[in-house]
């Protein structure tokens, strides 16, 4: 039996389909999410120390934080509703995770 994963452009029709087996090892974890909350960026999901980096969608650092404990990391920032940011999580570990977020 093969799953199918659905990766969608937001505000586009265009969609990149891919089919992956039962057995295929998937290289994410669900548990960790990046929400805007309208006053700051929320982390959740998160285990050990970083830094975290948003960016704007053409590539411009808004913000970079210090060294913080990820799993309770609030970034208190205001973003322009309707644009989207790029969110990096970088753990010192040197894993380094990336998120897309949309303003509301």
């Amino acid at each position: 039996t093969a799953y199918e994963i659905a990766s969608c452009l937001v505000g586009s029709e265009m969609c990149i389909r891919d089919r992956i087996k039962k057995t295929d090892k998937l290289l994410f974890n669900d548990n960790e999410k990046v929400v805007y909350d309208g006053n700051s960026v929320i982390l959740s999901g998160f285990k050990g120390n970083g830094k975290i980096n948003i960016y704007s969608i053409i590539g411009n650092k808004i913000k970079s934080t210090e060294l913080i404990e990820l799993s309770s990391a609030i970034v208190p920032l205001d973003l322009k509703k309707g644009n989207m940011y790029i969110i990096q999580v970088n753990y010192l570990s040197g894993k380094i995770k990336t998120f897309k977020i949309i303003a509301l």
